[in-house]
């Protein structure tokens, strides 16, 4: 009697068990075949009489094992398709791999692992034989039991369920069985006729290799090979990259490092919109941006500290890049009218690493509105502070836009002190609802955070990294050498700090100046005129919005702007006698022209104290905003001065700045300051300074030893050696220049923020360094000795040089270690840097001394005062400096990490190509086992990956699930060659299947496709036309729908264009419905959006590391 089988009532898989106890033999027909599935019916099987001599029990005929994106494409391009053996191979051979793919998706439980391993040996022992019918798409689904007895009664069922455990049993289908046996002896005959077809491909023994090669087999793979898989797959963005076409005018003068940056960097950038290089200083990040740029092939706009601004016109030049380069001091002024440029390029993006600038705000609403793509350029990511990394990394990615991580670590923690939620809660409050934001990291102080969230973005390569990957050993010297484009080599040199004697004592002018009574007058001061907002009349009110805007701004800069003037004296104090006096005489100057303002009831002039006064870029610490006459420049001006020559003075300096109006001046009305507290303050504090002035003022640059040693220096060089001499004022880089000529006949050439062509000088110094900028400039000639303020600190290449001096007193290695990076950078030949600091005659206690000084007075100070250490937060003045001049002061840099997609780039092409052979072979949820240390907790690293392409990696201990990000697994999981498996965990897969559990959390909760950027822009324009009351309902639903799809859908690229243009007209003439018609036809006709399938993002276990502490059978037999 004919039943009715529909997984209800009934499920096939019982149907069938019913009846294959009392067969002989089974056949099955169908589209899909679940390899997972057998298990369901192995019992039953099992259980089945002896077969007919010369068939194999089970004959399974499968005809749909291709991917359905294949059978789609087959259907789409219809027509006459014409079969011969090779296509019927080819096709059967796709099967396979189809038969592959399926043991790749999910962790498997250990009954799945059960039955496949009995299918294996199924397969194997002849029970089971299975063809693919390769002659047309086969679609059926018929089983058939042939009864014990002469096989002449026979059971079928046809319908529509596939051999899969979904058809078996957990899906509704609907299939009949069929007991009439005219019929089924026709379903029979129609079988053996499509068994028997000569295109019907027996692949028996090729699944059985696939299960073989699969995560069923009890053989672990060497723990070095998984190892290898795992760089494999985390090396995809440098290994991606690597088929990018560098144009080869410029890869001709890359090296490799660079070359692999550029590669990796445009991936991500395709991929991602940001790229951070980040290599360590003097590996050349300028060539590798211009490579990026030229690589990404569009228009590049290049924001630039203004010294750098002429290096990067000469870089675009060279290698007929279109593009605009502007300085950082100019992008408030110039973005918010600049056409658009897709790839905006931010050289020494440190700068920018404060949310609060105006430059800031100016660079990413120009990122924003014009949706660029965006690399940034520096040496300090990696080290940053946590909220400086975040700000640069907001210049394109905006708060709540979703990076597809969260801050696990963070979460953990809290978790760990609140209870198991709190943490995601906690952060969900504060970034409404989003765990996966820049918003939700920048609550993180966990450096494991902000790694991971660097990984994502950063491309960064250290020295070491550099010798490891690309340098040969020469096995005479132990060197380390790495090779030019034109094949000559080069080597990293040591750094070698040294000591420069000088006499100093009572009759040199600067120590004469570093005494306690000068610390004294500098400590005493009021700074009265730096902080005018202490000095505001009692109901002080703008007249206007500028002038408003003023009063807050001297409100907020009371002691910032005090505390900056104070320190920076005290610091000029002790870098030159002569800085210190200019700095003086400006002092009493500026002083005498706020006291002749305020004495004639004139406006007041105010240097700019809001956001520019701190902008280092845009004003220079030297500079003045007052002009200082000729006659206080000379070595008597405003010796001896009365007040009423200060006045006359000023009289002058103050129709000048009427007259000209210099930038950077504002003016402030006087009745707006209490004029007799402050007047009576500054006329205090110039008396003071007055008194130290004539003092201390005068002096004869003959009596200064600390120069006269740096001539000696420069005169014991040899024939074309060069000398680098750095210091922080420009006041005393012009005192060195001034007078160095006295006691050396040795070519020289000073440059400062506000003097001379930073890229020509560097030119004319280092002319081999910088041939790509075209060596020594034509006309000029080359110079042995170069003194420069941290101008050149940036950027520069200055390599010709092995000597650099610190004229100043070391505030902090740190600054020595990046001066000395102008000068160790690729291309470097000698073996040495000498990195050397001037020392007193009374030795390195003198030094120690004059710093625990300034440090006493800094600190008491700030309590009166307060601010100024904020602007020299890199200034460490306890820190031992005396390794500086005894030769012991470690002066390499801090390299820290390499990039993890770089890491694991040089693994996998370090390892020898069989190796890779063999690792890139590995089935998916291949796993191996490392050896624990006794006593520690068994655990395993599993590495999987979304449909979207994000790498997810989880540790798995017995009772904790953690995150890693892929440097952290790397090392953990680090294996050498010919390592041996150990044995594996029991509860192996168990692991595996907690770590995609987790994974498969993370991504739920994190992924979800958000506004932002040009899209937020449209979707908020779109709202506003939805909720005026006087649009049609007609059109309401119509731009509601287009809401819908803004939401769900990216824009495309070549709309991004007139979609800026719409949105700036509705800014400028406001919202009208011809705008929101135009947006509506451009979706009508496909060109506004890329609409993609969203769906569900499945995770893949790829592979998985066990770590097993206990010992093995073997090592407890030996005991």
């Amino acid at each position: 009697m004919s039943r009715i089988v529909d997984n209800g009532d009934l499920s096939l898989a019982d149907a069938l068990s019913d009846v294959l106890p009392h067969s002989a033999a089974f056949d099955a027909c169908v589209g899909y075949f679940n390899l997972r599935g057998w298990r369901l019916l192995r019992d039953a099987i099992g259980a089945m009489k002896e077969p007919p001599e010369g068939r194999s029990q089970v004959r399974l005929l499968v005809g749909m094992a291709v991917l359905p994106e294949d059978a789609v494409r087959r259907f789409v391009e219809a027509g006459p398709d014409p079969v011969d053996m090779s296509t019927a191979v080819h096709r059967a051979n796709a099967a396979v791999l189809g038969f592959a793919r399926q043991l790749t998706w999910g962790v498997p439980t250990k009954t799945e692992i059960a039955g496949l391993r009995q299918l294996q040996k199924d397969l194997a022992d002849g029970l089971v034989q299975v063809k693919f019918s390769a002659r047309e798409s086969l679609h059926a689904k018929l089983y058939i039991a042939h009864e014990a007895g002469g096989m002449q009664n026979r059971r079928a069922i046809v319908g529509s369920s596939n051999f899969t455990a979904a058809g078996l049993v957990r899906q509704g289908e609907l299939s009949l069985e069929e007991t009439d046996q005219v019929v089924a002896q026709e379903l029979s005959f129609w079988f053996d006729a499509r068994w028997e077809d000569m295109f019907s491909i027996d692949i028996t023994r090729e699944l059985e290799r696939v299960l073989e090669e699969s995560f069923i087999r009890t053989e672990q793979p060497s723990p070095y090979h998984v190892y290898l898989r795992l760089a494999f797959e985390l090396s995809r963005d440098a290994r991606e990259g690597l088929t990018l076409d560098i144009p080869s005018e410029v890869k001709q003068a890359l090296l490799p490092h660079q070359i692999s940056a550029v590669q990796v960097a445009t991936r991500l950038l395709e991929r991602k919109g940001i790229a951070v290089i980040g290599d360590v200083v003097g590996l050349g990040k300028t060539l590798t941006g211009t490579a990026i740029a030229a690589t990404v092939g569009e228009s590049v706009l290049v924001i630039a500290p203004k010294n750098l601004v002429k290096m990067w016109d000469e870089h675009l030049h060279r290698f007929h890049i279109p593009g605009k380069v502007l300085s950082l001091s100019m992008v408030r002024k110039e973005l918010p009218d600049l056409r658009r440029y897709r790839l905006v390029l931010i050289d020494e993006s440190h700068n920018l690493r404060n949310r609060g600038r105006k430059a800031w705000e100016a660079i990413r609403s120009y990122v924003e509105d014009n949706d660029s793509k965006v690399v940034l350029l520096t040496a300090t990511m990696f080290n940053a502070r946590h909220r400086d990394i975040g700000g640069q990394l907001g210049l394109k990615i905006g708060p709540d836009e979703s990076l597809g991580i969260r801050p696990d670590k963070h979460i953990a923690s809290i978790d760990a002190e609140k209870g198991a939620g709190q943490g995601a809660l906690h952060v969900a409050k504060r970034t409404g609802g989003r765990l996966d934001t820049l918003a939700a990291f920048e609550l993180s102080e966990h450096n494991e955070d902000w790694q991971r969230l660097l990984s994502e973005f950063l491309v960064r390569r250290t020295r070491k990294f550099l010798e490891s990957t690309y340098g040969q050993l020469n096995p005479e010297t132990g060197e380390v050498l790495l090779s030019f484009p034109d094949g000559t080599s080069f080597r990293f040199p040591k750094r070698t700090p040294e000591a420069l004697t000088y006499a100093g004592g009572a009759d040199d002018p600067n120590d004469a100046l570093a005494s306690e009574s000068t610390f004294d007058a500098i400590d005493n001061l009021s700074y009265a005129r730096y902080q005018l907002g202490r000095y505001l009349a009692e109901k002080a009110k703008g007249s206007s919005p500028a002038e408003q805007e003023l009063l807050e701004d001297l409100r907020t800069s009371i002691s910032a702007a005090g505390g900056f003037i104070r320190t920076t004296a005290l610091k000029r104090l002790t870098s030159s006698a002569y800085a210190f006096i200019l700095t003086v005489k400006r002092m009493i100057a500026r002083n005498a022209v706020l006291d002749y303002a305020l004495t004639n009831d004139l406006q007041v002039p105010i240097g700019n104290f809001s956001d520019a006064f701190f902008d280092l870029d845009s004003v220079d610490l030297d500079a003045d905003s007052d002009p200082v006459a000729e006659e206080l420049a000379s070595t008597t001006g405003g010796i001896g001065w009365s007040v009423e020559q200060w006045l006359s003075y000023a009289e002058g300096a103050y129709s000048v700045l009427s007259e000209k109006k210099p930038a950077g001046i504002r003016w402030a009305r006087p009745a707006l300051f209490n004029k007799t507290d402050l007047l009576t303050e500054t006329r205090a504090d110039s008396a003071v300074l007055q008194e130290l002035l004539d003092a201390r003022g005068l002096w004869d640059p003959e009596s200064d030893t600390k120069l006269k040693a740096l001539a000696h220096l420069i005169e014991s060089q040899q024939a074309g050696g060069k000398v680098l001499v750095f210091s922080e004022y420009k006041d005393t880089v012009d005192y060195i220049s001034d007078h160095l000529g006295r006691w050396t006949s040795r070519t020289f050439l000073s440059v400062s923020g506000q003097s001379g062509d930073a890229v020509r000088a560097a030119r004319r110094f280092a002319p081999r360094s910088n041939e790509e900028l075209g060596g020594l400039p034509s006309g000029e000639s080359e110079v042995d000795v170069l003194i420069t303020t941290d101008v050149l600190s940036e950027g520069q290449n200055l390599q010709d040089a092995s000597v650099v001096v610190n004229w100043d007193l070391p505030w902090t290695i740190i600054k020595v270690i990046q001066r000395a990076g102008r000068v160790d950078r690729v291309g470097q030949r000698a073996e040495t840097i000498r990195v050397i600091s001037f020392l007193p005659h009374a030795g390195v206690e003198e030094i120690i001394k004059l710093r625990r000084r300034l440090q006493d007075r800094l600190r008491n100070s700030h309590q009166i005062i307060g601010g100024g250490e904020q602007f020299f937060d890199d200034d460490d003045l306890t820190v031992d400096v005396s390794g500086l001049f005894d030769g012991t002061a470690n002066l390499g840099e801090d390299e820290g990490e390499v990039d993890s997609s770089s890491y694991a780039l040089g693994i996998w092409e370090r390892a020898q190509a069989v190796d890779q052979e063999i690792a890139r072979a590995l089935r998916d949820l291949v796993y191996s086992t490392k050896q624990a240390a006794p006593g520690t907790t068994a655990s395993a690293i599993t590495y999987g990956r979304s449909d979207s392409g994000a790498d997810l990696l989880v540790r798995t201990f017995e009772a904790e699930v953690s995150l890693l990000t892929p440097m952290e697994a790397l090392k953990a999981t680090e294996s050498k060659y010919g390592e041996h498996p150990f044995e594996p965990l029991d509860d192996q897969f168990d692991h595996m299947r907690r770590a995609a559990d987790a994974m498969s959390d993370q991504v739920k909760q994190n992924t979800l496709l958000l506004n932002h950027g040009l899209r937020k822009q449209l979707y908020d324009f779109l709202k506003r036309q939805v909720d005026r009351p006087d649009i049609s309902t007609i059109l309401r639903n119509r731009v509601s729908e287009l809401m819908d799809a803004v939401n769900a859908s990216p824009l495309r690229e070549n709309a991004k264009k007139d979609v800026i243009g719409i949105m700036r007209a509705a800014r400028v003439l406001g919202d009208s419905d011809d705008l929101t018609e135009r947006l509506l036809l451009m979706q009508q006709d496909g060109t506004l959006l890329d609409v993609r399938d969203l769906g569900a993002d499945r995770i893949q276990v790829v592979t998985s590391m066990g770590f097993n502490p206990h010992e093995s059978s073997d090592e407890e037999a030996l005991r």
